[in-house]
């Protein structure tokens, strides 16, 4: 009877906790109707194929800043498993060497080191410098030889070091790739301006990037190291909008504020400044909505620059911002006692976002919905296993066009939506919970008669 009785309580408790299952199921379960907006797919998509849809900026603008307000739903109103995922593909680390310095010589305001390349290598598109040295700048013309008797002029560039004033620094010089078994450096000392010469001069407070005091330094050098293969960030596919438009003021504390309503998240942001010599700080805060103040902790905080070393001009103008997932931005720019700078436009840059999917149905015609006034809670399919971010490059799926966005006349916000269905459920834990209390109460008494 014991025996009986445990079977029985046991068949109760799964039979709550299922229920308790299908409600917490139920709760979560999107329909068209929850997204404020909608996009068609022009093509129809066949079964247990994969497909990808770009999510341009013009859908993720109306999405919440996690994407989590995305679903993908079929004519028949099915709900399509999907995974986003970055257009970010794995790339081979670049081939890092040490080149072998066979012969070093002087040659009046010059000093030429001659290179062999190892054996194994067969192309070469950088060469680093490695000095420990700080404070100098050279011009460097690099030779490329196969017997290493003739030479070939292969290109010109600079290196530099400001760091005792500002973190600049250049010892890295890459050139198109090149198979030589020498290679040779030819470092000189940068020729000293002619008194009406002012385009290597470049001031900025009590910072000097005139050359004329270090131009004689000779460079102590710890080894050379060549280099070959794309660096990673070539392998990221980002996404841009340039952006005109945008509040600016200068304030007394003589502070460029910048303030931008994007709508989109950026990984960078270029500055087109029209200004010819410059050197400034700029700090980057963010909100993720309207309602939100910016953060008080900068998300960077990055220089840009521009100025000119004889023939070349050096500038920077991108400011790159880990994990920015914000929608509006307030840039400050440190002016101190110079002009303000002339920024005739700013470009955001995020990396691309594509969804993946494997078709239900043959010919079905699918819709991708989006946005929602409400939270809307991100989804969890089983797809996210198996298609991921380090393996999605090596997968075979088809790309399909997303027609324009539309309003979805059908839309009622989630609570909206789900006020019946809740009271509904709250009556339904009620009864459940009733009922557990009239079966413990009755296998009480019953007990109690054995």
């Amino acid at each position: 009877m014991k025996k009986e009785m445990f079977t029985l309580i046991t068949l109760i408790l799964l039979l709550t906790i299922n229920t308790v299952y299908i409600q917490a199921t139920s709760e979560t379960q999107m329909k068209p109707q929850h997204f404020m907006y909608l996009a068609e797919i022009e093509e129809s998509v066949k079964q247990n194929m994969l497909y990808r849809i770009h999510i341009s900026s013009e859908i993720i603008k109306k999405c919440s800043t996690d994407l989590k307000d995305i679903r993908l739903f079929n004519e028949n109103n099915q709900e399509i498993p999907f995974v986003l995922l970055k257009n970010k593909l794995a790339a081979e680390p670049a081939k890092v060497f040490n080149f072998k310095i066979t012969a070093y010589e002087e040659e009046d305001t010059c000093s030429i080191l001659t290179m062999e390349t190892p054996t194994n290598i067969a192309v070469v598109d950088s060469i680093d410098i490695i000095t420990s040295e700080r404070n100098f700048k050279k011009n460097v013309y690099i030779y490329g030889s196969g017997d290493g008797k003739s030479w070939k002029l292969l290109a010109e560039d600079f290196i530099y070091d400001f760091s005792a004033q500002v973190d600049l620094r250049k010892t890295k010089l890459p050139f198109p790739a090149a198979k030589y078994a020498f290679f040779r450096l030819r470092l000189c000392n940068t020729e000293k301006p002619k008194s009406d010469q002012t385009s290597i001069k470049l001031r900025y407070e009590k910072l000097d990037f005139s050359v004329e005091k270090i131009t004689e330094k000779k460079l102590r050098i710890d080894r050379i190291s060549g280099g070959y293969g794309t660096p990673q960030q070539d392998k990221t596919v980002y996404d841009e909008e340039i952006f005109n438009d945008f509040s600016i003021i200068t304030n007394s504390q003589d502070k460029t504020i910048i303030e931008l309503e994007a709508g989109i998240p950026c990984s960078r942001i270029t500055f087109e400044i029209e200004n010819a010599n410059f050197f400034r700080y700029i700090n980057v805060y963010g909100k993720r909505n309207n309602e939100d103040k910016f953060n008080n902790i900068p998300i960077t905080t990055q220089s840009v620059y521009r100025f000119s070393l004889g023939d070349m001009d050096e500038r920077k103008h991108t400011i790159i911002c880990p994990a920015a997932n914000y929608r509006t931005y307030r840039f400050e720019i440190k002016n101190k006692n110079s002009p303000p700078l002339k920024i005739k436009s700013i470009t955001l840059h995020w990396v691309q976002t594509n969804l993946y999917f494997i078709g239900l149905n043959d010919a079905d015609r699918c819709t991708i919905f989006f946005g929602s006034k409400t939270r809307i809670p991100g989804p969890d399919y089983d797809i996210s296993a198996f298609l991921r971010q380090d393996n999605i490059s090596s997968q075979e799926y088809i790309d399909l066009k997303v027609g324009p966005m539309m309003m979805n006349t059908d839309y009622t916000p989630l609570e909206k939506a789900d006020k019946k269905s809740i009271i509904e459920k709250h009556i339904l834990k009620l009864v459940v919970i009733l009922l557990v209390i009239l079966i413990g109460f009755w296998f009480y008494k019953l007990y109690k008669k054995i």
